[in-house]
């Protein structure tokens, strides 16, 4: 059985309340680390949408999602040093 597609207007905008935004943002960002889709914008959009994130929420956050997902990358490598 499938989830259903996380949209904005089911599920409220994330950008309405910064909190939600940025909890999106780290969901976003961990899915995008465990596949590493993070390194282009193309593979980080089709892999957020494949796993169930609907068109908008994509597009509006995936830039911040590949970012955060890069930037716990470099802790995660400057921690290991």
């Amino acid at each position: 059985m499938t989830e259903p597609r996380k949209n904005y207007l089911i599920d409220g905008p994330p950008f309405q309340e910064p909190k939600r935004r940025a909890a999106r943002v780290l969901e976003m960002a961990a899915i995008l680390l465990e596949e590493p889709a993070y390194i282009e914008r193309g593979d980080a959009v089709r892999c957020l949408h494949f796993r169930g994130y609907g068109v908008v929420d994509v597009m509006m956050l995936v830039d911040d999602a590949r970012y955060e997902a890069h930037q716990q990358l470099v802790a995660k490598v400057i921690s290991d040093e």
